[in-house]
């Protein structure tokens, strides 16, 4: 029970809440009983339960995002490489995520070389078959998650699932070369993950035509590094 508490994010966050219950406990009682007459006590704990109403318990019962990369093989025996590359949002919090929505924010060459040509996209929910469908979604709270479509695998090359690729007109020359693929060298991609009430930064992963993806920074000096951590092991080999 203790290794749940300490080695699982539900468990973390559960031990942290009591913590910050048993702390404002033990504040109010040693203030009740040194600083305060026992007259002024009820209007000591009326003012208390507001500013735990009012402020504490929203901040404690937040939405709690946490992402981990994902992939899923099709079932053919001859399919070396992912047919599908995708993001699980966790929600360890007490009350639901809503209107979550998932951006391509920017997409870099191994290098760290910008890819001029790319414009932020809205990526795709893994239950939203149809590209067009593009309706931010709610997870609830408690471990619950929701898989994001980050990229398909597609005649050789991985191409990014995001809304309203379906709505490029066919007779376009110019269509075929506005939908991203990723050729068989390393790219780097940033994706914000944004919901009422949570806060999370955007964040890097490093993404290769083997169908591995895992959250790292580019290289420095070729742009914005993000917050340093590159803590997923490598997915989908």
């Amino acid at each position: 029970m203790r290794l749940w508490w300490l080695n699982t994010p539900e468990g973390r966050v559960q031990l942290g809440i009591i913590c910050a219950h048993l702390a404002l406990i033990g504040v109010a009682a040693f203030v009740s009983f040194v600083s305060i007459p026992p007259s002024n006590w009820p209007a000591f704990i009326l003012a208390l339960s507001g500013f735990y109403l009012g402020v504490l318990n929203p901040l404690l019962r937040r939405p709690r995002l946490r992402i981990r990369s994902t992939s899923h093989h099709s079932a053919s025996l001859h399919q070396s490489k992912p047919s599908r590359l995708q993001l699980q949002i966790a929600n360890y919090g007490q009350t639901s995520a809503r209107n979550c929505v998932g951006r391509l924010i920017e997409v870099r060459t191994g290098d760290g070389q910008p890819i001029a040509t790319f414009a932020p996209q809205t990526l795709c929910w893994a239950r939203q078959r149809d590209t067009r469908d593009s309706r931010p979604i709610t997870i609830h709270g408690y471990g619950d998650c929701a898989y994001l479509d980050v990229a398909v695998y597609e005649h050789d090359h991985f191409r990014f699932r995001y809304a309203d690729i379906t709505e490029l007109p066919s007779g376009d020359a110019g269509a075929e070369e506005d939908v991203p693929w990723l050729v068989p060298v390393v790219a780097f991609i940033r994706i914000g993950i944004y919901a009422e009430g949570v806060r999370n930064p955007p964040l890097w992963f490093k993404l290769s035509a083997e169908g591995v993806l895992i959250q790292a920074d580019p290289p420095h000096g070729a742009a914005p590094i993000g917050n340093g951590r590159a803590t997923e092991p490598p997915v989908g080999n």
